[in-house]
């Protein structure tokens, strides 16, 4: 297994968020090229190069926006459902409940999903879901009216 492999998940992180105009001024006008680039291509942008070299592999608050630190919040916090629960829903999804246990993994399948489109794709539906919960709603419904009113009560 590659270094770059452990980068995999926080590039679809970055990517969605950056896809959804959850990045602050601060990370949009230090990395213009990376923004430019992903915006021209999606599928053929890897942010994980950029994540391990320019960022030493962390997603600092001051990177997002009000809403982008107040989604990361709840979704990075801790309790299911957040982002590392679902990536390692999508392992077992992936590999199936026999691989997925295997001692190959050694409790870490994520790390072994194929970097592909289709993994990012698998997360977004996912994501969006997360960012129209109610709790999220209540708690960033300043920063996200459009998104937290159509979602909030549904």
């Amino acid at each position: 297994m590659e270094d770059i492999t452990a980068y995999n998940h926080l590039d679809i992180y970055l990517r969605w968020c950056i896809e959804h105009q959850l990045m602050d001024e601060v990370f949009l006008e230090r990395y213009p090229e990376v923004v430019t680039r992903l915006q021209a291509d999606p599928e053929h942008t890897d942010l994980r190069p950029f994540l391990r070299d320019e960022l030493d592999g962390k997603l600092l608050r001051v990177y997002f926006n009000d809403a982008g630190e107040a989604f990361a919040r709840y979704y990075y916090g801790g309790e299911a459902p957040y982002f590392p629960s679902d990536i390692d829903d999508y392992a077992l999804q992936h590999f199936g409940a026999e691989r997925y246990h295997r001692e190959e993994f050694q409790d870490e399948a994520y790390l072994f999903i194929p970097f592909d489109e289709a993994y990012y794709d698998a997360l977004p539906e996912r994501l969006a879901q997360e960012l129209g919960d109610a709790t999220l709603a209540a708690e960033c419904y300043s920063f996200l009216p459009e998104i937290c009113a159509e979602n909030a009560y549904d």
